[in-house]
């Protein structure tokens, strides 16, 4: 089948370890949206998270967000497709967690939310300073998350928590893993993401199929980390990059090579219809 549409992780697979998106990399993107198909990025960020580096490359029209749980329509920045969670519920899950020890956050319209106190001490919570800055720079601080979902009863996109100690999200994923009508995965070591229990990357990259009149198999998907496994499953042709988790690996039908070098584009010109450069 002809590969018409795209859905490509960011962190870990569009970007190398610098976050950057390399000549290499945007050429292919470039030459395939040439081509007649749509290229979207699809991740676990907010709309307020989406790197300009990638949606301001020409013709990126859609971004599946929230691991799936919005479709944005980047031309009118509005969404038309959402599998959201009840505030109801969020509150619920979230004042049963130790949040006092938690980074939790909440991703509302497109937005990220986390409180202010937390926010001052990302050092805690990120990775790298790198993470750190995105998350300071894409979030809007609140002094209560739990009091700031219960006032606003807004559905949830997503529940996203960071961890400074092993021990406490192993014993948070315990307590989810009760809970039965919700989806967990994680996206990188230290973090926890919650969504309904029908959204995910995969669900959401079919949804977006069906807008636009394009079937599964002519669906190609690249990730590296749990919360792409379900779009590596879904897509028609699933491709995991060499740095990828065993269980995402596992899973593809092709093994690409690393984000540091360039296994998007190495994808997209062995699988995808495109013309050569000159």
């Amino acid at each position: 089948m002809e590969i018409k549409l795209i859905g490509l992780d960011l962190d870990g697979t569009v970007f190398n370890n610098k976050k950057e998106i390399t000549p290499r990399t945007k050429d292919a993107i470039l030459r395939a949206i040439d081509a007649g198909v749509v290229v979207v990025p699809t991740t676990g960020r907010p709309r307020a998270g989406l790197p300009k580096e990638f949606i301001e490359i020409p013709s990126i029209r859609y971004a599946i967000t929230s691991n799936g749980a919005s479709i944005i329509d980047l031309s009118t920045n509005e969404a038309i497709y959402q599998d959201l969670m009840s505030a109801e519920k969020a509150y619920k899950l979230l004042v049963s967690l130790p949040t006092d020890i938690i980074m939790a956050e909440v991703y509302i319209k497109g937005f990220g939310y986390a409180e202010q106190n937390k926010l001052d001490h990302l050092d805690r919570y990120t990775p790298s300073e790198q993470y750190a800055a995105y998350i300071r720079n894409s979030r809007n601080p609140v002094d209560s998350i739990c009091r700031f979902v219960k006032e606003t009863q807004l559905p949830i996109e997503k529940i996203h928590l960071l961890f400074a100690e092993t021990e406490t999200k192993t014993n948070t994923l315990k307590q989810l893993q009760k809970i039965s009508d919700i989806y967990i995965t994680t996206g990188i070591s230290n973090n926890l993401e919650i969504n309904s229990k029908t959204a995910n990357k995969g669900n959401g990259l079919l949804e977006l199929g069906k807008i636009l009149g394009i079937k599964q198999q002519e669906i190609m998907a690249c990730g590296d980390s749990g919360n792409d496994y379900d779009m590596i499953v879904a897509a028609g042709l699933g491709i995991a990059m060499e740095n990828a988790d065993d269980r995402i690996k596992a899973a593809a039908d092709f093994i690409t090579t690393s984000n540091e070098e360039d296994g998007v584009a190495y994808a997209i010109e062995r699988f995808v219809n495109i013309k050569n450069k000159g």
